[in-house]
């Protein structure tokens, strides 16, 4: 597991008492749910404006702060729509701070300052520091908590802080271990992505010895191998580690896995401190399509991914060193590019290369060791400097990289070989602007976004805010998937195209909730996208693989499962219901 998620296990936010109780028999004694009602918890957060007015929380909200004042802290899985934006602002008071921290994107904090102003006449907001991830991750952010000394931290888009190993993950765990008497809340409609170990740091931090997940490590790694999107129970002991949760385990078989997520939801959902949103809160109707497109037997993309599989190498002859380069590269190449490095003279420097990887390496491998205070690649380069880090491999790595630092990096291209999908976007686009509907087409790559501005659309890519309304002058736009694929409301819109679908489930329902949302007045939503490849649909099944065990676990309605697929829903690579163009 993760050394920063061990060092938490180790060193308790909150100490426990000793006993002989197992993590699963701790968890299965959890206490049960919550008293609470709407009417109740929006009285305690009005304005005498907003009595007047007889506004009233949505259920989600009133149920997290009712569940926030019980338990000290609240662990938040709620979906798209039912009003994070309010609950972070209202929050404090559930919990009676007096220094909340907030902390969102920095990409919010444009429409984290519209809300405030719509809300504040008619509830009592509390006035939070608001900190970006940004703030928390960079080198000056280092001792930033411990500058302003919270003693509440509500994290919105709480899967900024999945990954333990990251420097601002690690900031924020080192903090609530040297301040145990400090609250957290973490809110996100996408906790998880494959893993139980994706928010079981965090589930930890907000509800301490009632957090209905294993505080033991190597009972998380049995649960997770239960669990997991990709979990696979090595043995009988994995499942004896569950069996206080599913004491029948040995009963059912092929089924057993299904029904252990199934056991793990009720509990999770019932357990006070967690808040998982279970209804669908937007009206209109959901349909995804795979658009069809045809490759001729000559295409250069059929061409090109025959030849990538074959040897493993870019178009321009570059090898891709594992299968993550691999399917990077295919997904470019299934859209008609790919990049590669413009070297000067047309020879890669190749002391510059292997001196950066091998650094890079190494820093990634000094980082997984968890030592103190060494929480970024800055602060091992500082402490291996001034020598308070001891390591001679380190050191002349160091050394070689210093030789070779003072190069700047050799600008990146992208190299076009087909228009076929760019043209078959144009003509979605173009057909969109005829029916007077408007559209959005989502893109993933710099280079598609800069294709398509050439080709006239509106581009909006980071620190480029999409307009609220549909212009009737130019009704369809771009917007690139990771400038604006969370956190957004584009419910202006409803058809939407997607050149090539996040390979996580919890990507994939982000980006269709932009415009799948509350306040989405169209009868329907559409979003269609390419799967004409065998990457573009390895990515497709991928994410629909992630939903499912998102809904299993969290009983929260994922988008991508619960939409009529025109084609009917793809279960598994084998069993495609669209046709494989391009196998």
């Amino acid at each position: 597991m993760a050394t920063a998620a061990d060092a938490l296990a180790r060193s308790r936010a909150m100490p426990r008492q000793r006993t002989t109780v197992t993590d699963g028999e701790r968890i299965a004694r959890l206490p049960g749910t919550v008293a609470w009602s709407v009417e109740d918890e929006s009285a305690r957060y009005r304005t005498p404006a907003g009595t007047a007015a007889g506004v009233l929380l949505r259920p989600a909200q009133a149920r997290a702060l009712a569940h926030l004042r019980a338990a000290g802290g609240l662990l938040g899985p709620i979906g798209t729509g039912h009003g994070k934006g309010l609950l972070t602002m209202l929050a404090p008071h559930a919990a009676g701070a007096e220094r909340p921290v907030l902390l969102i994107p920095a990409s919010m904090r444009v429409s984290y300052a519209e809300e405030r102003a719509k809300f504040a006449p008619h509830w009592n907001l509390a006035e939070p520091r608001v900190v970006s991830y940004t703030d928390l991750s960079v080198e000056a952010g280092a001792d930033l908590l411990e500058r302003l000394a919270p003693d509440l931290v509500v994290a919105d888009e709480a899967h900024n802080l999945r990954h333990p190993e990251s420097a601002r993950t690690r900031r924020l765990i080192g903090f609530f271990i040297r301040h145990p008497e400090a609250r957290f809340v973490a809110l996100s409609g996408t906790l998880t992505k494959r893993s139980l170990a994706d928010y079981a740091h965090l589930a930890e931090l907000a509800l301490r010895e009632r957090a209905p997940v294993p505080l033991d490590r190597w009972d998380l790694a049995a649960w997770c191998r239960i669990l997991d999107a990709r979990g696979e129970p090595q043995s009988d002991a994995d499942w004896r580690a569950l069996a206080p949760l599913f004491p029948d385990w040995e009963a059912h078989g092929e089924r057993r896995q299904v029904l252990a997520r199934r056991r793990y939801q009720s509990l999770l959902t019932s357990c006070p401190g967690v808040v998982a949103t279970s209804d669908a809160s937007v009206d209109a109707s959901l349909y995804l399509h795979v658009r069809p497109l045809a490759l001729k037997p000559d295409s250069p993309i059929r061409d090109s991914l025959r030849e990538l599989e074959k040897t493993w190498t870019r178009p321009d002859g570059e090898e891709l060193p594992d299968p993550l380069a691999l399917a990077r590269v295919g997904r470019q190449l299934s859209q008609g590019f790919f990049y590669r490095w413009v070297w000067g003279d047309g020879v890669p420097d190749l002391a510059w290369l292997q001196a950066r990887n091998r650094w890079a390496a190494w820093v990634r491998h000094t980082l997984g060791r968890g030592l103190p205070d060494l929480d970024s690649p800055a602060r091992v380069e500082k402490a291996l400097r001034a020598g308070r880090l001891r390591d001679e491999r380190g050191a002349a790595l160091l050394r070689a990289w210093d030789a070779e630092e003072h190069k700047l990096p050799p600008p990146v291209e992208a190299v076009w070989f087909s228009d076929e999908v760019i043209r078959d976007a144009l003509r979605w686009a173009v057909d969109r602007v005829e029916r007077g509907t408007g559209g959005i087409v989502w893109y993933a790559d710099v280079a598609m976004g800069d294709r398509l501005r050439a080709c006239g659309l509106p581009v909006y890519d980071a620190g480029e805010e999409p307009p609220k309304v549909i212009d009737p002058d130019c009704p369809v736009v771009a917007c690139s998937i990771a400038a604006h694929g969370t956190g957004k409301n584009l419910q202006a819109w409803a058809d939407n195209l997607v050149l090539a679908m996040p390979t996580s489930g919890d990507l994939a329902e982000q980006l269709v909730s932009r415009t799948h949302r509350a306040g989405q007045e169209a009868d329907e939503v559409h979003v269609e996208t390419y799967a004409h490849t065998r990457f573009l649909r390895k990515g497709l099944f991928q994410a629909l693989k992630d939903a499912r065990y998102i809904e299993d676990t969290f009983g929260t309605p994922q988008r991508l499962c619960y939409a009529t697929w025109t084609e009917g829903r793809p279960q598994d690579e084998s069993d495609a219901p669209f046709p494989l163009h391009a196998r």
